[in-house]
């Protein structure tokens, strides 16, 4: 899928508004994966922006932020190297560290507003300036884009749909994120706060609850049927996988 897919005139929206959730729909419908990933992250910040009582719009920054932050791995040329199955070369790699631009491209052409662009743009960005794809650092990074940073450095540890290495166990991949936070590349306010919200809904993150709930919901059956029912659905769902998956370690 390439830009093309992703025109205004290509969504199933009202009056030719368009919101960070129609995006994402029109993402699952090629990409059922990587809108799944998209959902999971957009959970997670939303949660993490809530756990540091952020202002409400800050938050919904950070949620539907999260939605859309990687849809410029749909641009054509970095869609092919995304989908490689194996662990990028240099070259690829660079072409791969485009998305971020990419995706701001894509949005503002869609009329998406520009707190959201910003999280596509700057989502892997670093506090001590070692990110890409502008080597921002400090209060440069919107505290709701580190939200979403944060979220989608633990997604991507503990996903089951990378190519090149099996997911970490979420305990593991906090022990990698708080040393980020020591060095300098993380807050590790956030790193905590999204610890927090990660425990609160699987207390038995030492035994791979978490991962296991997050390995089944939002699954790309899900965000088809969310087409159906809504996208309260997919929300009910991942809270009910953690929920029952919780209870079975009891």
């Amino acid at each position: 899928m390439t830009y093309a897919s992703l025109q205004a005139d290509h969504l199933p929206v009202p009056s030719g508004v368009i919101l960070p959730s129609h995006v994402l729909e029109m993402v699952a419908r090629v990409d059922p994966s990587l809108a799944a990933h998209q959902f999971r992250v957009a959970l997670l910040a939303g949660g993490v922006a809530k756990e540091l009582e952020l202002s409400p719009e800050e938050s919904t920054l950070a949620l539907q932020g999260g939605m859309v932050h990687d849809v410029g791995k749909m641009a054509e040329g970095v869609a092919a190297v995304m989908e490689l199955p194996r662990k990028l070369t240099s070259d690829e790699d660079a072409v791969a560290r485009l998305h971020p631009n990419f995706g701001a491209t894509i949005l503002t052409r869609l009329g998406i507003q520009r707190g959201i662009v910003d999280v596509a743009q700057m989502h892997h960005e670093h506090l001590d300036g070692s990110g890409y794809p502008d080597g921002l650092s400090g209060e440069d990074i919107p505290r709701y884009v580190q939200c979403v940073t944060a979220a989608d450095i633990f997604a991507a540890l503990t996903e089951w749909n990378r190519y090149y290495r099996r997911p970490s166990p979420a305990n593991t991949a906090f022990g990698e994120m708080f040393a980020m936070g020591s060095r300098g590349e993380l807050d590790p306010q956030i790193v905590a706060a999204l610890s927090r919200f990660v425990v609160r809904r699987s207390p038995d993150v030492s035994q791979s609850t978490i991962e296991r709930a997050m390995r089944r919901i939002p699954d790309e059956s899900d965000i088809r049927a969310g087409f159906k029912n809504g996208w309260n659905y997919l929300i009910a769902q991942f809270t009910t996988s953690v929920n029952s998956v919780s209870s079975s370690r009891n």
